[in-house]
């Protein structure tokens, strides 16, 4: 064979080599890498909180009423008014009371008289029984009688006693130093004995009220902290403590009230006030909030991407939660303290996934 011949053929078969790498495929291109936000993890020592409404009130509040019934004549106090021991609330009609204690007194002078006379004659029936003048039976009938006028002596004198207490009656008085905070009878009504005028709190101890559903009683009682703000003063916080759980719950609402006494300095707490009551108790573990977008599964168990920054990439670990919340979880465990997780799009990720993190720079390297 000529040069030229062989010159030839080593042409053909090199391109032929050309074509034959042209038919193989192309290179598969890389998955995307995928941006996320991470954050790490942080584990604290947690304590639960619980807050209710309530209204401010005094541990002692009664409805003062007459004793006796009548037409009001007159009432003296209004609402918000400081009142003394003894100082006049109200006053009834005194007329038909005055008259009722003359009759009593009228009654006791009647026997009186009554009793003198069985006396005086006791005292003759008796000379004459020692002197033999008269039958036994005589003198026992003098003596009866003396007896009977003794006995209805002391029930016109308790008659009068309680004529006269009555008509101190008519005037309503106060027992105590108290605040008046209602006032439920006017000038000119009739009242029955014992309905109530006006409503007496007395100030030296104040306590707000509240009330708790009955899953929360045992938290309410283990308290180790209890204190109350107001509404009017929210940077204020008066220190508390549990004076009083009722025994049973209310048929509507089906909450048990609860009465905490405050302590220290209550100037410029008024009754009625409407106040926030916190209890607090340590919970006694250390957990890690984390948002609620993080939380992926693994299985039948909660788990989080766990996020390698030097590798780049996630990976799924299993984790421990001790609480839902409405947007947040409360881990136990599971991963430990400073692990960076992802907390968005966690249901686009797979298992070794490529991923950059959106707080590092452009080329993914972490910001400084």
């Amino acid at each position: 064979m000529t040069r030229v011949g062989k010159r030839g053929i080593a042409i053909a078969a090199a391109a032929l080599v050309m074509l034959g790498g042209c038919s193989e495929p192309p290179p598969k291109a890389e998955a995307p890498v995928r941006p996320v936000r991470t954050a790490a993890i942080s584990y604290r020592s947690t304590a639960a909180t619980a807050t209710y409404p309530g209204e401010v009130k005094a541990r002692f509040e009664a409805p003062l009423g007459f004793r006796v019934a009548g037409k009001i004549v007159a009432r003296k106090v209004q609402i918000g008014d400081l009142v003394q021991p003894g100082q006049v609330i109200a006053a009834l009609d005194p007329s038909d009371l005055d008259l009722r204690h003359r009759a009593a007194a009228a009654a006791v002078a009647a026997a009186q008289a009554t009793y003198v006379q069985t006396h005086a004659d006791l005292a003759r029936y008796r000379e004459l029984l020692a002197r033999g003048n008269t039958a036994k039976a005589d003198y026992d009938r003098r003596l009866n009688a003396f007896r009977v006028a003794e006995a209805a002596l002391q029930q016109a004198k308790a008659d009068l006693a309680t004529a006269a207490n009555q008509l101190d009656y008519a005037q309503l008085t106060a027992d105590t130093l108290g605040i008046v905070t209602a006032v439920l009878a006017e000038a000119g009504q009739v009242v029955a004995a014992g309905t109530p005028v006006v409503r007496l709190a007395r100030p030296e101890e104040i306590e707000v009220a509240v009330d708790v559903p009955e899953n929360r009683l045992d938290e309410i009682r283990k308290a180790s902290r209890i204190t109350a703000s107001l509404w009017s003063d929210r940077d204020r916080t008066l220190p508390a403590r549990l004076r009083e759980i009722a025994p049973n719950a209310d048929p509507v609402s089906r909450t048990y009230a609860v009465r905490v006494s405050l302590t220290g300095d209550l100037a410029g707490v008024g009754l009625g006030m409407t106040a926030t009551v916190s209890f607090r108790q340590p919970d006694g573990r250390v957990l890690a909030a984390i948002p609620a977008t993080a939380l992926y599964r693994l299985g039948e168990r909660p788990a989080v991407w766990v996020f390698d920054r030097a590798a780049g990439t996630v990976a799924l670990a299993a984790v421990e939660v001790a609480r839902y919340g409405d947007h947040t979880v409360l881990l136990s465990g599971g991963v430990p303290d400073g692990t960076l997780i992802v907390t968005a799009g966690v249901h686009k990720l797979e298992p070794g996934q490529k991923v950059r993190d959106l707080a590092d720079g452009p080329r993914g390297e972490p910001k400084s």
